[in-house]
């Protein structure tokens, strides 16, 4: 009797075995049928339960953000929101769309959201750090939405993970990245309403409508959602859902995400100025970044340790065998994917593209600003990650279950749990810490130089800081580590300029302003420095070529075009300072040195009625 039971106990082993293999299969090889009922991971379809779920969620995201929500304004946020001139008036939110040059970068939907906070809150930082964890929680809910409807294991630990995770702190917590938090909620709310429409076509064909304006939301937010046609065929293809009257409904979309990105591509280069002797790569070159930045971007996802604002500019050589490495690693990884489908499906191939994919409008092969002190940055992935994150708990999910007929299935249970909870709250607890870093500018300087001494830019937006503050000595010192780090910076060299005028060496600072024009084309702050020494010295038409290069070099620049005001007007060219002066108050209304100035000199040409509207508009422009 002892061995008959043993024997059956065997049996039933096996066959329960096979049972749970036959439905992991299911899971992750078979595709679905387009009407197949999406798996939800909380025990039902009810909408209370998701909406519970929701809240535990979102919740968990707020808390982990609770530092950023008492940071302040840092890096960029001055070009984006507190000196952003078009947030001021209602022609500005006209400007927003209608010039793309009147912002840093043309995503009009961004600015708008500045400009009406700007009306909520004023300059109060914590209103716009608020929306920005506000998205970034409704995006997590929509990542967990979109894996349940694709069925997919461990879809709610996934976007827990996306939540949770520190690297997209930078993304978060930085106001200026309103463009990834904003862009990305488009994205994925795009991408919910597309899966909606192919599983239920004639019934709600309005779905793809919404999903298109979603889409172009995401687009107007930042265009490197415009890989998300792309990735949605690879889904589709992965669930068994793909037909070729898709390719109809995706067309248009990949055209118009083409049609913007170029548009992108051409301001990044003319506008924001990614053009020069730091973006001169060869194409063989921008491939082994791009493969190096791969792995780089994974190795952060699952050991996020050292996160930093600026990292290591490596440096690229074609006939170094090593950099080739990383290059054969991505290939041998799609190979292993490709062929091991017939094992563990399409998904960990599909999950794998869509990263490369995603992540691949940063990955170097288009100039954008910030390779000239870094190639890779923690807000590059923030969509991008949501692939290997899902990856991540879609396999574990499906390994303790597997374990199950052996474990048991209520200890693989509390297992998977318990190992989700400490996962998640370890991540929760790095992003709190990370959170602490954007709390202002000389926080994040130090704490980025402290990761990453050699970030000469770092040192210069130090410097500055510490020059502002009188910190005369200190921000000298950071300058000069700049230049040594890179020795063709020409800011590091125009801050010097500025360190010997405070001091009041004229003459000094000379030889650094001019070396700073020499050196850098596009360098215009070098310029008007220069001219503001020649002014100072007296060289008054010295100073009107220097303050003309300035605005040549850069048309929209206000404070060169006031300067050179100034200038004229001591060399006695009255219509001409008139005109300078103008052209600066058109670029930025709020300019009160040159209203300033301007009525000064109106008033020294005996022309009081002028000088007196001068000060009218300045006193309307105070009382809006």
């Amino acid at each position: 009797m002892k061995g008959l039971t043993s024997s059956r106990q065997r049996v039933e082993l096996v066959v329960a075995r096979k049972r749970s293999n036959k439905k992991l299969k299911e899971r992750w090889r078979r595709p679905g049928e387009m009407n197949e009922p999406a798996r939800w991971p909380v025990g039902g379809q009810r909408l209370s339960r998701i909406l519970v779920w929701a809240l535990v969620l979102v919740g968990a995201v707020w808390l982990a953000y609770l530092p950023a929500l008492q940071a302040g304004f840092i890096w960029d946020d001055d070009d984006y929101v507190t000196n952003n001139p078009t947030l001021r008036t209602l022609s500005g939110l006209a400007e927003i769309w209608l010039n793309p040059r009147s912002i840093p970068q043309y995503y009009p939907l961004v600015h708008t959201t500045f400009w009406l906070e700007y009306r909520l809150w004023g300059l109060s930082p914590m209103g716009y750090h608020a929306v920005n964890v506000g998205l970034h929680a409704a995006s997590a809910v929509l990542v967990w939405r979109i894996l349940a409807l694709l069925g997919l294991p461990g879809a709610f630990v996934a976007a827990l993970l996306f939540g949770l995770h520190p690297v997209q702190v930078e993304s978060v917590a930085w106001i200026t990245e309103r463009k990834n938090t904003l862009s990305g909620l488009f994205f994925l709310a795009s991408t919910y309403l597309l899966l909606q429409f192919v599983r239920g076509q004639e019934q709600r064909p309005w779905f793809y409508r919404w999903a298109a304006a979603s889409y172009l939301g995401s687009l107007l937010s930042k265009t490197v959602t415009a890989t998300l046609p792309i990735s949605l065929g690879l889904v589709l293809w992965a669930k068994g859902w793909w037909r070729r009257a898709m390719v109809w409904r995706l067309l248009p979309l990949v055209l118009l995400g083409a049609t913007l990105a170029v548009v992108t591509v051409l301001l990044e280069r003319e506008h924001v100025g990614a053009v020069g002797p730091d973006w001169d790569l060869t194409f063989l070159q921008r491939t082994l970044i791009a493969s190096r930045a791969l792995w780089f971007y994974v190795a952060c996802l699952f050991w996020p340790v050292n996160l930093t604002f600026v990292y290591p500019r490596w440096q690229v050589s074609a006939t170094d065998a090593v950099a080739y490495v990383p290059l054969a690693g991505c290939v041998a990884v799609l190979a292993v994917l490709w062929f091991g489908q017939r094992w563990w499906g399409r998904w960990p191939l599909v999950a794998a593209s869509y990263f490369a994919i995603t992540v691949g409008p940063a990955l170097g092969f288009v100039n954008v600003f910030p390779m000239r002190y870094s190639f890779v940055a923690d807000h590059y992935q923030y969509l991008a990650s949501i692939g290997p994150l899902a990856l991540a708990a879609g396999a574990t999910t499906v390994g303790f279950e597997k374990l199950a007929p052996w474990l048991g299935t209520r200890w693989c249970r509390v297992a998977a749990r318990a190992l989700a909870v400490t996962v998640c709250a370890a991540l929760a607890w790095f992003t709190w810490q990370q959170a602490h870093a954007y709390r202002d500018l000389e926080t994040l300087w130090r704490d980025t130089l402290r990761k990453n001494p050699s970030a000469w830019m770092a040192h210069n937006n130090l410097g500055l800081l510490l020059l502002e503050r009188g910190n005369v000595k200190e921000a000298e010192h950071h300058f000069r580590r700049a230049l040594e780090l890179k020795p063709n910076d020409s800011y590091a060299m125009n801050n010097l300029g500025l360190v010997e005028a405070r001091q009041g060496n004229l003459t000094q600072a000379l030889s650094w302003f001019e070396r700073a024009v020499r050196e850098d084309p596009s360098q215009a702050e070098a310029a008007n420095n220069w001219g503001n020494a020649l002014a100072q010295l007296g060289r008054f038409a010295e100073a009107e070529r220097a303050y003309r290069e300035a605005v040549r070099r850069k048309p929209r620049f206000a404070d060169a075009w006031s300067n050179l005001g100034n200038v004229l007007a001591l060399l006695n060219r009255p219509a001409e300072a008139a005109e300078a002066y103008e052209r600066a108050l058109a670029l930025d209304p709020d300019y009160d040195t040159a209203y300033e100035n301007y009525a000064r000199f109106l008033q020294t040409q005996g022309n009081d009625r002028a000088a007196h509207e001068v000060l009218e508009r300045w006193r309307a422009r105070k009382a809006r």
